[in-house]
């Protein structure tokens, strides 16, 4: 629900998520400090998993037939993007202050396009630069 409730309401609230629970399925039965105690280290690692498996997916399933293309081994996709989190998160996640969130996460995901093959999924702070060796 944070998940995807967050892609339909960047803005939404913890009471909001709590609220539309209930409204898509009347038997669940949470509020927002259920939501609240789960968004934790362990969600982190959920997401960080269930991110790395759909880049995995998107990877190997597009394919482009460009003849310039097979002059080279590999082709590598770099992707960098920046997440706001609950404030909730920021002992993990600091951002680096002003008027957005108080939690930050960056991202920088790399993909062999030639052989569909994942590379490095590569989560860090709001505060912290990414190397190209945490990357590769």
């Amino acid at each position: 629900m944070m998940v995807f409730g967050t892609m339909e309401n960047p803005k939404a609230s913890l009471e909001g998520d709590a609220r539309k629970c209930t409204e898509l399925d009347p038997q669940v039965k949470i509020r927002s400090q259920g939501f609240d105690k789960r968004i934790n280290t362990y969600a982190v690692k959920l997401l960080e998993t269930l991110s790395k498996e759909a880049i995995k997916s998107l990877i190997s399933t597009v394919r482009l037939d460009v003849h310039l293309l097979k002059a080279f081994t590999e082709v590598y996709l770099l992707d960098s993007t920046s997440i706001s989190l609950p404030a909730k998160l920021s002992e993990l996640f600091r951002a680096s202050g002003g008027s957005a969130s108080e939690a930050l996460m960056k991202v920088q995901s790399l993909g062999g396009f030639l052989s569909g093959t994942y590379v490095a999924l590569t989560p860090k702070d709001g505060i912290s630069s990414i190397t190209r060796k945490e990357v590769v």
